[in-house]
């Protein structure tokens, strides 16, 4: 619900990390669209980029070198380009199963359980 609000949002452009998309990339593809979609949020500032189920995608997979080259350039963008005007935001149900590298990035914010 609080991803599909920000992409209702008029005030600024929302970006989907398309995950099947980039994962289906040839090899050194990964990290160039990753790269893309951030400098592509940069230039359309006010921006936010989504990734949605983000503890599903890193779970189990920290071997394989597609996710562990999605990881580095992931953290690279995220010092790189977020910033008051290019946000990240992610949902995810089992914050505590994110790698490390990636959840020392993130500001969590729990929902409140019903």
């Amino acid at each position: 619900a609080a991803l599909a609000a920000l992409e209702d949002c008029q005030r600024f452009h929302t970006l989907r990390f398309a995950v099947a998309s980039i994962l289906n990339a040839g090899v050194g593809d990964t990290q160039a669209a990753v790269r893309e979609l951030f400098e592509r949020a940069q230039y359309l500032q006010p921006s936010c980029v989504m990734l949605d189920d983000a503890d599903a995608l890193f779970s189990g997979c920290s071997r394989s070198h597609t996710m562990t080259d999605l990881l580095a350039e992931l953290t690279e963008m995220l010092d790189r380009h977020c910033s008051p005007r290019v946000l990240f935001v992610t949902a995810c149900g089992s914050p505590q199963l994110l790698p490390a590298s990636l959840a020392c990035r993130l500001h969590v914010i729990p929902l409140e359980q019903e």
